[in-house]
């Protein structure tokens, strides 16, 4: 069951004489505190409720969802960078949920789910921004 871990939307502070001002090409991220140091799961981007991309992460989603923020493309740059660029220029606010799969244990292996499910997931939904990586 998917859980709303936070949002990611373009960051703007409040300059002299209360005048909201972008800074220099960031995100901001507010994030579910328990959701946030949770890694092997998959997440979902939604703009107005439409689902726009299915990622996975290893690390954290705090870690991942701050590569995002800062603009740092450490894996598959193209659809980071991409994502990246239509949050900043239509000044979307997206809503993250995530999804925690789980392992399976087979043959003494640990099996984990994520990837298997970010791909079903993908196929299945077709996602928007998915598809720059085909």
């Amino acid at each position: 069951q998917a859980k709303l871990a936070g949002r990611l939307y373009p960051a703007v502070f409040t300059g002299k004489r209360g005048r909201k001002t972008p800074p220099s090409r960031r995100l901001a991220v507010d994030l579910d505190a328990e959701l946030a140091t949770v890694n092997d799961l998959v997440y979902l981007m939604l703009v107005d409720g439409e689902l726009k991309y299915i990622g996975y992460t290893a690390t954290s989603l705090k870690t991942r969802m701050g590569n995002y923020a800062k603009g740092r493309f450490p894996s598959m740059g193209g659809t980071n960078r991409h994502i990246y660029d239509m949050i900043m220029e239509s000044d979307l606010n997206v809503e993250i949920l995530t999804i925690k799969p789980g392992t399976v244990i087979q043959f003494g292996l640990k099996i984990p789910l994520s990837r298997s499910l970010e791909y079903t997931l993908i196929t299945q939904h077709d996602p928007e921004w998915n598809r720059r990586i085909r």
